[in-house]
């Protein structure tokens, strides 16, 4: 189990994020849900420790990530960001194989059972045919699922993804999210900023609301109800309009 403990982020002596607690059960898939400017992205980027300034504590069974190298908090935590860099030179299968460079020596180079892994891992997203291709040459709905195979080829054992639909069209985010479900089953767990909703009800195990930098609920699939409670949800924040979620 991973636990997030009391997170909070201030950025130019603003607050972003503040009290955040919650935990990361192996084999599930957590949606984190909430408006623009709730501070999702800056909760994802303050759990890798690097990207923003955080205070509180991250355990990955009660080892504080604090206190690891960056090859034993790879074994934690991938990541999947919003932007990506583009590198116009650069193969498909190269970018999905950085991914395996936490198992690898300074300047060692892939083995052929690391492309062997990233081809299989383009081949469950369906563009193994991409993997010759610079990526410079391919849409934006293909980099992402790109990058989203190279944050699965980490073997982290928890993927931090922020927003990942983005630029996929409806047959491609409903194809990453059963993938990705797949993969939790495998016993990898999976934190996951979106903003549709249905999506969230569909695929998540579980679904954490936020709302103006703290959480505002946790839902929890086996508890039941989940629609009826997120609807509520969005109803107390948004009172002026009519929400229609699940069926």
């Amino acid at each position: 189990m991973i636990e997030i403990c009391n997170i909070s982020t201030k950025i130019h002596d603003k607050m972003i994020i503040e009290d955040i607690s919650f935990e990361i059960e192996d084999g599930q898939m957590i949606m984190l849900l909430g408006e623009n400017g709730c501070g999702k992205t800056t909760l994802i980027k303050s759990l890798l420790g690097h990207l923003v300034p955080a205070k509180g504590t991250i355990l990955a069974d009660n080892k504080d990530i604090g206190q690891m190298t960056w090859r034993q908090k790879a074994a934690v935590f991938s990541y999947l960001p919003q932007i990506k860099s583009i590198v116009d030179d650069i193969r498909c299968w190269e970018v999905v194989i950085s991914g395996r460079s936490r198992f690898m020596k300074c300047f060692q180079l892939p083995s052929i059972a690391d492309k062997a892994k990233a081809i299989k891992i383009m081949e469950k997203f369906k563009i193994a045919h991409l993997a010759e291709k610079k990526i410079s040459e391919i849409s934006g709905g293909q980099l992402q699922l790109v990058y989203l195979c190279r944050s699965f080829v980490q073997e982290a054992r928890c993927i931090l993804m922020d927003e990942p639909c983005t630029y996929l069209d409806f047959y491609k985010q409903h194809l990453f999210l059963k993938q990705a479900q797949n993969m939790v089953k495998e016993g990898y767990s999976i934190l996951l900023s979106i903003h549709d909703p249905q999506l969230a009800l569909k695929y998540g195990d579980r679904i954490i609301f936020m709302h103006q930098g703290r959480i505002e609920a946790k839902l929890d699939k086996k508890d039941g109800n989940m629609s009826e409670k997120l609807k509520a949800i969005y109803q107390k924040i948004y009172p002026e309009q009519k929400i229609e979620i699940g069926g």
